[in-house]
């Protein structure tokens, strides 16, 4: 019960964020987020609900405040860079192209060109929601044999 109350608020401070940032692209900025504006939220909330089981476990692994904020840090770029958020993943080797989707920033980010970019179905994205969903359920489960309350 713990742990899926600490998920559900950090899910639930996600989906706010979420919500703000695509409103504020879509009327400030002009974002289009193509036809399939369903599937790009369901993508994005899959993406949160992995990265608040990602949080939560990391954060549980950590000894003290310093070191969680490092590793949120740490692990933010480093899925940045290696996802291909922070340049186009089409540029990189192909070894990296590969490697981006071994990670959560790389099926987001996959995803959403597939959908905002191309255009495709919503079913091609499922299988990154899928798997997103199912990491979060992974690191839930994770964190609830080892949650540590101290």
């Amino acid at each position: 019960a713990v742990v899926l109350g600490k998920a559900l608020g950090r899910g639930g401070l996600g989906a706010v964020q979420l919500t703000y940032a695509m409103l504020l692209g879509h009327f400030a900025f002009g974002v289009d987020w193509g036809p399939n504006l369903p599937a790009v939220a369901l993508l994005l909330f899959s993406y949160a609900a992995f990265l608040s089981g990602l949080s939560l476990w990391l954060g549980n692994l950590a000894k003290n405040e310093g070191q969680a904020i490092g590793l949120g840090v740490l692990c933010g770029n480093v899925f940045g860079a290696l996802g291909g958020c922070w340049w186009p993943i089409e540029i990189t080797p192909e070894w990296m192209q590969t490697l981006s989707l071994f990670l959560p920033t790389g099926w987001a980010m996959d995803g959403l060109h597939k959908l905002v970019s191309f255009g495709a179905p919503p079913a091609e994205v499922l299988p990154h929601v899928g798997g997103m969903l199912l990491g979060a359920i992974a690191l839930l489960a994770l964190l609830a044999r080892r949650l540590r309350l101290s």
